[in-house]
């Protein structure tokens, strides 16, 4: 009511009181629910984690945006976030054990190897292409590094020569475990990469001799990183969205990475809009931009099928804090105060 539509002796002003219930009832006292592992004062951030039976609230001491893994049969409990260092990834084991977040992503080894077919009694000629790929513990996989393209008599003798010498960035990136080799095969199907070797990264050799005949390497696994890459750096905003991939952005643009594998952010899988992104939020398939001008609409089950659509009506967010996805659609505040974006 307005004030001068209540009652006499009326109250305008009720302090910690519910009003729902037509009569004046006390909330409750506010209850520590855990500490901060950050400085007094300097929590900007709060994040209730759930995994099976851990709880607990994670603090950051930044504006952080976190997701938890879309991934299937996840047993480790992993967290992605993006905070103004970067994109990182953590797991229960690790968190309850104070220990520091991973980078996420998986950078490819730097350096060239050399392959040097000798031998074989084969009329004609074969050409391969090899390249090598790192593994982490959680077994994400890296983009391939350099190629080498060679030509030799299929049953002849292949050595791989120079694999202990490729830089692996273990500094930066410690969960880096394997190192992986793959070479092409033609089939009826095309031409594909399948998996020759695998070594640990203490244990790559100087030299290895790749007899595995094409009938055998067949059945091998096939290469899927191609195209992938790192996280682009300055991410931020990330958030989960239906299909098992999440989005975030850089700038103008809005970045999308593979299904079920949030380490690999391909540059194809990005969609530039023409203002300053200050958030994202998402019902349903359809992925909010809101920006400094109007929003956009990223619609699709798939990060390669997504269609991007322009609204016609300027509504800049105002705060990224501001957006709340909620049942009805997302929901920011703007100039003409809370607006609801939905289907």
């Amino acid at each position: 009511l307005a004030d001068r539509g209540l009652p006499d002796n009326a109250a305008q002003f009720a302090l910690n009181a519910k009003l729902f219930s037509g009569e004046l009832r006390s909330w409750n006292q506010l209850r520590a629910l855990a500490d901060s592992n950050q400085a007094p004062g300097a929590t900007r951030r709060v994040f209730h984690y759930k995994h099976t039976t851990f709880d607990r609230y994670l603090t950051f001491a930044t504006d952080a945006d976190v997701v938890k893994a879309p991934l299937l049969n996840e047993t480790l409990g992993r967290l992605y976030y993006t905070t103004p260092a970067g994109a990182f990834v953590n797991t229960t084991t690790r968190i309850e054990a104070a220990q520091p977040a991973f980078k996420l992503g998986v950078p490819p080894a730097t350096g060239t190897f050399t392959v040097a077919p000798t031998g074989g009694t084969a009329v004609t000629a074969e050409t391969r292409t090899y390249l090598t790929t790192l593994r982490t513990s959680f077994g994400e996989e890296s983009a391939p590094g350099a190629t080498v393209l060679v030509s030799g008599n299929a049953d002849g003798t292949w050595t791989v020569n120079g694999l202990n010498a490729l830089t692996i960035d273990t500094a930066n990136y410690p969960n880096i475990t394997h190192l992986r080799l793959y070479r092409t095969i033609t089939s009826s199907t095309g031409v594909d990469y399948r998996l020759v070797n695998e070594w640990a990264i203490g244990a790559r050799p100087a030299s290895y001799v790749d007899n595995i005949t094409a009938t055998d390497i067949a059945d091998n696994e096939v290469l899927d990183s191609l195209g992938w890459g790192l996280p682009p750096a300055g991410l931020q905003g990330l958030i989960g969205v239906a299909g098992g991939f999440m989005a975030g952005f850089t700038d103008r643009t809005v970045r999308l990475c593979v299904p079920y594998y949030p380490h690999a952010w391909p540059e194809e899988y990005a969609f530039a809009v023409e203002d300053k992104i200050v958030g994202l939020g998402t019902f349903g398939n359809t992925i909010c931009i809101l920006t400094e001008g109007r929003p956009y609409l990223l619609v699709g089950a798939t990060p390669d099928s997504m269609a991007l659509q322009k609204m016609e009506s300027v509504q800049p967010c105002l705060s990224k804090r501001s957006i709340v996805n909620t049942v009805a659609g997302v929901m920011y505040a703007t100039t003409d105060g809370l607006v609801l974006i939905d289907g």
